[in-house]
């Protein structure tokens, strides 16, 4: 997993031992090849003779795509393998890409392939504000400004949704 990554990443950090560092580069290697076309990752996956294989679609609520993205960045940052970089620009390309035009992002999982706007907008399991997250940290990865123009739209739409009286929120 992408946590597992992250975990080996840090341990190599703080022991120096270049074990760890090879399981982490093995992680985020994956997870480059795992990738798909559209930028994003399976929901799920299934280990079969050697390889790993997609199950399932692309679902961004409760931080499906969070992890891999935090450990392919700091992967970039610490290494500074362009691989790592062009993987979080692609899925950064791809949360650009599904955003509704009134600024949210939908909680349903997208298909295999989806490369425009699907779902319901969604406030709940943490998918809008996510994927804002997501974006400020691969702004925070590339200095790329394109990634920052999205969170304030979601911004924007976060408000306009609000409950007003008597139901605040």
């Amino acid at each position: 997993s992408a946590f597992a990554g992250g975990v080996l990443m840090r341990a190599w950090l703080l022991w120096g031992d270049e074990r760890y560092l090879d399981g982490a580069i093995d992680a985020a290697d994956m997870f480059c090849k795992l990738q798909w076309e559209n930028g994003s990752w399976a929901y799920h996956y299934t280990y079969s003779r050697g390889e790993f294989l997609p199950w399932g679609e692309a679902y961004i609520a409760q931080s499906m795509q969070a992890n891999q993205i935090r450990l392919l960045y700091m992967m970039h940052r610490l290494l500074g393998y362009e691989r790592y970089e062009k993987a979080v620009r692609k899925v950064g390309d791809w949360f650009i890409a599904i955003q509704h035009p009134e600024g949210a992002w939908g909680w349903q999982a997208h298909p295999e392939g989806t490369t425009g706007p699907y779902g319901n907008r969604a406030l709940n399991d943490k998918v809008t504000t996510q994927v804002m997250a997501d974006l400020h940290v691969i702004w925070c990865a590339t200095g790329d400004d394109k990634y920052l123009q999205p969170i304030l739209k979601g911004v924007e739409w976060l408000l306009k949704a609000q409950a007003g009286p008597p139901t605040y929120g």
